[in-house]
C-alpha cells in the first residue's frame, strides 16, 4: 500500500459484516473489496466461509486475520481506493496500525452495550480499554469518527471522549 492511499472505509463494528455495512455502506461507496479482518473469524473455516457467501453485488469477500491482513497490504496486493476494512474492536483496530497498515480515519460503527461500557452515542458504548485504543489510535494521527449509516452525519468521537465529555459537551 503506497502513502497516498486512503481505504474508502476502515470500521469498527461488533457485528462486522452485515446489512448496515452489506446495503447502506456498500451501495454509498462501492467496494470492491470487503476485508473481514478477524482472528477469530478467519480462524474458524465455517464462519469465514459465512462471509465470504453473500458478498454486496459488484464486491469480492475476504476474511483475514490481522497479520495475514497486514502482510498483505505490506506486500502492495491492496487496492486500498476500493476496499473496506471491518475490524470488531478498537483494540484490533490499534494492533492493525501498530503493524504497519496506513489508516487515516475509523469509522466506529457500532459497538453495544456491555458490562463496565459507557454510551458515547446510541449506537456507540465504550469500555475502558476500548477508549484508551481509541485516543492511542487518535495520538497516531487517526481521525476517529463515528458514523452508523452513510446518509447520517459523522460524529468526531476522538472530541467526545478524548475531552472526558459526554455526548452533550457536559463534563463527564
Amino acid at each position: 500500500m503506497t502513502a497516498g492511499d486512503d481505504f474508502l472505509l476502515v470500521r469498527v463494528d461488533e457485528r462486522l459484516l452485515h446489512g448496515q455495512v452489506a446495503v447502506a455502506w456498500a451501495s454509498a461507496l462501492r467496494p470492491r473489496w470487503i476485508y473481514v479482518v478477524d482472528d477469530e473469524v478467519a480462524g474458524t473455516p465455517w464462519d469465514a466461509a459465512l462471509y465470504r457467501a453473500s458478498p454486496p453485488p459488484g464486491s469480492s469477500v475476504e476474511v483475514l486475520s490481522l497479520r495475514d491482513f497486514a502482510a498483505l497490504c505490506a506486500s502492495g496486493r491492496v487496492q486500498a481506493g476500493g476496499s473496506f476494512v471491518l475490524l470488531r474492536s478498537p483494540a484490533s483496530a490499534l494492533r492493525l496500525v501498530e503493524s504497519g497498515v496506513a489508516v487515516r480515519a475509523l469509522n466506529i460503527g457500532g459497538i453495544r452495550r456491555g458490562q463496565g461500557s459507557r454510551e458515547i452515542l446510541p449506537y456507540v458504548w465504550l469500555l475502558p480499554e476500548d477508549e484508551s485504543a481509541l485516543a492511542a489510535l487518535s495520538g497516531r494521527g487517526v481521525r476517529i469518527l463515528a458514523r452508523d449509516l452513510p446518509m447520517n452525519p459523522e460524529v468526531d468521537l476522538a472530541g467526545l471522549i478524548g475531552g472526558g465529555r459526554d455526548r452533550r459537551g457536559d463534563r463527564a
